[in-house]
């Protein structure tokens, strides 16, 4: 949240293409750490990343789609990012929670170490 309330003005003076080529290293490098993480403090960087990633392209995305739609059209600029943003953490919450509810060995479906 922080995240979104800082960045959001600063896409508009910095410009949006800066903003989400930032947001979307952000989440690769978040990603990255992710999947080579061993300890807890390698983990809390990754989140961090992950949530600065996400909050950057949520502000730059929607003003950049409201950029796109004209001013005509903002009620549906935000009601599409609105439903895009928040269908996909619930979608995200929804999935992971039949992975594991019906998963053939849910504690087991992603592998850390090798065998």
């Amino acid at each position: 949240m922080p995240a979104l309330m800082v960045f959001a003005s600063l896409s508009d003076r910095a410009g949006r293409r800066p903003l989400l080529a930032a947001a979307v290293l952000a989440a690769a490098a978040s990603t990255a750490l992710f999947l080579l993480a061993h300890d807890v403090g390698t983990l809390l960087a990754a989140r961090f990343l992950c949530g600065l990633g996400t909050g950057v392209f949520t502000a730059a995305g929607t003003a950049a789609l409201g950029d796109l739609a004209g001013a005509e059209r903002t009620r549906l600029v935000s009601t599409v990012s609105t439903a895009a943003n928040m269908g996909g953490l619930g979608l995200g919450i929804i999935v992971a929670g039949l992975f594991a509810q019906y998963g053939a060995n849910p504690t087991h479906l992603t592998r850390t170490s090798p065998p």
